[in-house]
């Protein structure tokens, strides 16, 4: 096995890159980040003095023709991915870029193929979909009989207020995409749906707006998607006043629900007649909700208290990054689905329309 650090550049020195990407590579051993690129080279400098990385460009032609690496990490705005990754695969290195892949499907199409051609890696990054609860109920759902899928529904409603402190920047990329805000968010929650539902179809969807803030097309989204083995629901509500984000799962013969801000996954069995009449058997499925609940409180409070996660979604990114790694080496395969990021993207055009 080859031990020696695979040597990273980095595209894009912003918020992903500094709070997550780069704090889990500089403290990795199978990682060694060699150079770091930003349009805005005070940003870059920044970056890279905090990280310890020797190397820092403004032209990332310019670094890809003078360095050498193993993996180029694309954290640039969704619209330039394709371009950005292009440019990695055909110079012989392999790539890892955040969600969502590219911002069309011919896009994705092309940096696949791109993938195949140069007979280099292509991975996404799709952290939601690798949450601990979401790891925990692949499981739970791959051990257990629960019977054929019937419907999966996302939720994620948060405060305008605070989500907007990520937004507010009139420049910020999301603006310039039909999706605005709900761009950012809904890649994540497209693949949740994907990682139970196959070949996503029909889509409906509805927008609306009821807050005064001049910044954003709407505020709320509903989206209906029909597919091969039951049926979807995706809502994203910016107008509640606290956070709520949760995946339930209706099988034929019982439910999964995942609660993703407190990492709890409940198992509900399937209701009998007696279920509705009998106190007894209503008592009894009562404790099996809250004892599993109790159990998960039990689990996420000693994880946290040990530092085994912090925050989910560096976790998560974590857990990927170093999925990654791994691959990389020859040691597995990558976790999330090429297939499937490809239509994630699909999907974001059949909701929102395409970029100009």
């Amino acid at each position: 096995m080859n031990n020696k650090p695979l040597s990273y550049g980095v595209v894009g020195a912003g918020f992903i890159a500094s709070n997550v990407h780069l704090p889990i590579l500089c403290h990795s051993e199978g990682a060694k980040v060699t150079a770091v690129c930003d349009e805005d080279l005070a940003r870059a400098h920044k970056v890279a003095d905090n990280f310890h990385i020797s190397k820092v460009y403004s032209d990332f032609n310019e670094m890809l023709d003078a360095e050498s690496f193993d993996v180029v990490d694309v954290l640039t705005p969704p619209s330039s991915h394709v371009d950005v990754a292009l440019k990695v695969l055909k110079a012989g290195c392999n790539c890892l870029i955040e969600k969502p892949l590219t911002t069309k499907t011919a896009d994705a199409d092309a940096l696949i193929d791109a993938s195949k051609r140069n007979d280099r890696m292509l991975h996404v990054i799709h952290n939601f979909s690798f949450m601990p609860c979401m790891r925990k109920a692949k499981q739970l759902l791959a051990a257990e009989d629960l019977g054929a899928t019937v419907s999966v529904d996302v939720k994620y409603f948060t405060s305008l207020k605070v989500e907007m402190q990520r937004y507010a920047e009139p420049t910020h990329w999301c603006h310039s995409l039909p999706g605005d805000i709900f761009y950012d968010l809904s890649p994540h929650l497209i693949m949740l749906l994907l990682d139970f539902l196959d070949d996503a179809k029909n889509v409906k969807t509805i927008t609306a707006k009821f807050s005064d803030n001049p910044n954003i097309k709407w505020d709320e989204l509903r989206v209906i998607v029909e597919a091969d083995n039951g049926v979807g629901t995706l809502a994203i509500s910016f107008n509640s006043p606290a956070r709520s984000v949760s995946i339930d799962v209706v099988k034929t013969n019982g439910r999964v629900f995942l609660n993703a801000d407190n990492q709890i996954v409940t198992k509900y069995k399937a209701i009998t007649p007696k279920d509705l009449t009998s106190p007894v058997s209503k008592g009894m499925r009562t404790l099996s909700e809250v004892t599993q609940q109790l159990h998960g409180l039990a689990s996420n409070t000693f994880n946290s208290v040990t530092k085994r996660y912090g925050a989910i979604h560096k976790e998560s990114h974590g857990y990927l990054i170093r999925q990654s790694m791994k691959s990389m080496r020859g040691e597995g395969l990558y976790p999330v689905d090429l297939w499937k990021a490809r239509e994630v993207v699909r999907l974001l055009e059949a909701i929102f329309g395409s970029p100009s």
